[in-house]
């Protein structure tokens, strides 16, 4: 008989995900400043999620979250078009200015947040597409967890996209009759190996193939 207690290990609470706040600007630029966009409620396990959509070859050589560096996890560009999804864990305020810069001048630029709770901050896995007409790729997911998705695609025609491995929270034109973005999350109870996710533009592309950047989290 052992003589010392017997403890069964802290099972950690599942990941949550939420859209809180989506924005877009048509201007030319090499930064842009969005203020007042809403992280939602404060708390200590919260990520602040960024999914950025740029109108250059090349994307952001910077985001800051009310003032913080915020970390790339994950990035598709196909010439002209150029996809990517950062993160920085803010655990207190409600709202504040995210900034979007790069060394080069982007022909718009579209953000859309998510609200993460979540103990393990370190990402799970990440994908990425840059060359079919519809946005697809795969991607793991913990049990008790999150992901998130942002696509980009530009056209003569605005888009608007039907999401499947992902629900949508986003859908709108940064340029009317140019670049259009799209945004999608998920939370998932059971673990997710190699599930596929993808966005099916309404038009097929006559201009470039969309671009698409997935993250999950687990609990």
């Amino acid at each position: 008989m052992s003589l010392f207690p017997v403890y069964a290990p802290q099972e950690l609470a599942a990941a949550t995900v939420s859209n809180t706040h989506a924005a877009v600007s048509g201007a030319d630029a090499t930064s842009y400043s969005f203020s007042s966009v809403a992280f939602g409620a404060a708390d200590a396990k919260r990520l602040v999620v960024v999914g950025v959509s740029y109108g250059l070859s090349t994307g952001p050589t910077s985001v800051t979250v009310a003032g913080n560096g915020a970390t790339q996890h994950v990035e598709a560009n196909n010439g002209e078009e150029n996809s990517s999804i950062w993160s920085y864990a803010l655990a207190s305020g409600t709202s504040g200015t995210v900034v979007v810069a790069s060394s080069g001048s982007p022909t718009g630029a579209g953000i859309i947040v998510w609200r993460v709770i979540t103990s393990t901050p370190t990402v799970s896995d990440t994908g990425s597409d840059n060359d079919s007409a519809t946005a697809s790729t795969t991607l793991d997911i913990p049990a008790a967890g999150v992901a998130v998705g942002n696509v980009m695609t530009r056209s003569n025609t605005d888009r608007t996209y039907t999401w499947s491995g992902l629900t949508e929270d986003v859908d709108a034109a940064i340029d009317t009759g140019d670049y259009s973005h799209t945004g999608a999350s998920k939370a998932f109870a059971a673990i997710q190996s190699g599930l596929t996710i993808s966005a099916t533009p309404n038009i097929a592309p006559t201009h470039r193939y969309p671009v698409m950047a997935l993250v999950s989290w687990g609990p």
